[in-house]
């Protein structure tokens, strides 16, 4: 990459190269897993890395919080590091050819006479020192060196920071390619480097639980076993004009209006399941068999409309239950290729006869959630929760929606996320949950037994839109 703010200094021309591959020589079984071509991305991994890596250093570089003079230093070491690695089929390097061109420059006669090439100041032959003029060529190269040093730093401009920085993303990278290959072993290494490297880029939030997601991945590839690979997904409820409740018993788009003038825009749902079947073939193309299964957190309905609400009757609440029904039959229905065990979270704990297991532990959360610094989680998330709730449900109900209720329903909803790790206990190894991200909730996902499952996060569904009218 060329500089944007020239390569002259000092009045002494002299081209500023600055071109390193960052396809250095790696060894074989980093090569293999560099030139494997990805399955969700464009092109090879190595061509991926770049590309994140480029991309990265750019958005970095536009922040306002950039300040180039952190930099400066350490992209100067780079450039001179590299013009002393570049060597000539003579093997003298680049900066020395620099050094002695400036040294030319600078006392034309003398270099003539004594050191007419770079080769003959890096490697002198024998000449009677009593002839050599004072600083040559010691005090000769000091400033040369000097001079050099100062036309490298006029020659940085953005584009060596976006260069510096794009090549430690791309170090940082293979770094962890070599963790993962050294982890799994010489049999499954490039199958297990490989699928980390794509779930990587597909991730969204910090994985919960990686290392068992990497011991888990692991043992299924070696063993060739089946993983277990759960999606939790809520219902979609609207609310038109904030007097009545419906639940979609369709994937399509929807637009709903709102309690003032504003119209909500429910996305469909196809994206959804077409990128949890991409997750799944991802998993597939690597050498990992797995047993999709799709949950539908139907008892969401009783957690936001507990019997004796203000804003919806049981009546209403029945004619959703027969909506939600509808629901999972077209879904089943239509039949994306993801599986064929889609179940209502209700039917999933009764039909393993863990309906009373899970219920006895959601009212025990909720109970120590109820008791001010129960220690269970902080009380800061507790009542981030409950303002986003109550701020939420306001916005679509208007006054009728109460503080109080929107506390029933934070304490209920964490409950019920954390009590989920009662669903993947009896699994054999590690269930993986693949769902989207939940901010500050993440860590509660079947957080009551913490190691119960990894949860990993990906962009699954599109965000509601509201536009005001």
């Amino acid at each position: 990459m060329a500089s944007s703010r020239g390569n002259v200094a000092f009045g002494l021309p002299f081209e500023h190269k600055i071109e390193s591959s960052p396809r250095a020589e790696f060894p074989p079984e980093v090569r293999v897993v560099l030139n494997t071509k990805c399955f969700c991305f464009r092109g090879t991994i190595i061509e991926e890395i770049e590309r994140r890596a480029v991309s990265q250093a750019e958005k970095k570089i536009q922040e306002p919080t950039f300040d180039p003079s952190v930099y400066d230093d350490k992209v100067l070491t780079k450039l001179m590091s590299e013009l002393k690695e570049n060597t000539n089929k003579e093997g003298i390097s680049e900066y020395d050819c620099i050094v002695h061109r400036i040294m030319c420059h600078l006392d034309p006669f003398n270099m003539r006479r004594f050191f007419p090439t770079p080769k003959t100041l890096v490697h002198p032959k024998e000449i009677d020192t009593s002839l050599l003029p004072r600083g040559v060529p010691q005090g000769l190269r000091r400033q040369a060196e000097a001079i050099t040093v100062g036309k490298l730093k006029d020659a940085i401009g953005e584009e060596e920071y976006l260069r510096f920085l794009a090549l430690q993303i791309i170090q940082r990278e293979i770094r962890k390619i070599k963790a993962d290959l050294k982890f799994a072993g010489e049999k499954v290494g490039p199958n297990f480097a490989g699928l980390m490297f794509e779930l990587r880029g597909l991730s969204v939030a910090p994985t919960v639980n990686e290392s068992l997601l990497r011991q888990e991945i692991k043992k299924v590839i070696e063993e060739g076993n089946r993983l277990f690979l759960f999606h939790i997904k809520s219902l979609r409820y609207t609310y038109p004009r904030g007097k009545s409740l419906k639940v979609l018993d369709h994937l399509n788009e929807v637009i709903s209006p709102g309690i003032g003038k504003e119209l909500r825009v429910y996305p469909g749902e196809e994206a959804i399941f077409e990128r949890l079947t991409r997750i799944v073939d991802l998993f597939g193309c690597y050498g990992v068999e797995t047993k999709p299964v799709v949950l539908i957190s139907d008892n969401d309905l009783e957690i936001l409309f507990p019997e004796g609400n203000s804003l919806v009757s049981q009546a209403e609440i029945r004619k959703a239950r027969g909506a939600v029904k509808r629901y999972i039959q077209n879904l089943k229905a239509i039949n994306f290729g993801l599986t064929e065990e889609i179940f209502l979270l209700t039917d999933f704990l009764d039909r393993f006869g863990l309906e009373g297991k899970y219920n006895s532990l959601t009212q025990k959360i909720v109970r120590e959630l109820r008791i001010e610094k129960g220690g269970l989680i902080k009380n800061s998330l507790i009542e981030t929760r409950v303002n986003h709730q109550f701020e939420h449900y306001r916005e679509m109900f208007g006054s009728r929606y109460t503080r109080a209720e929107a506390r029933f329903t934070a304490y209920n909803q964490i409950a019920n996320l954390m009590a989920l790790s009662v669903v993947f206990e009896g699994f054999p190894g590690v269930p993986v949950v693949v769902v989207d991200d939940r901010g500050q909730e993440n860590n509660l996902i079947s957080g009551y037994q913490s190691d119960s499952a990894a949860i990993f996060f990906a962009q699954l569904k599109d965000k509601t839109v509201i536009k005001k009218c």
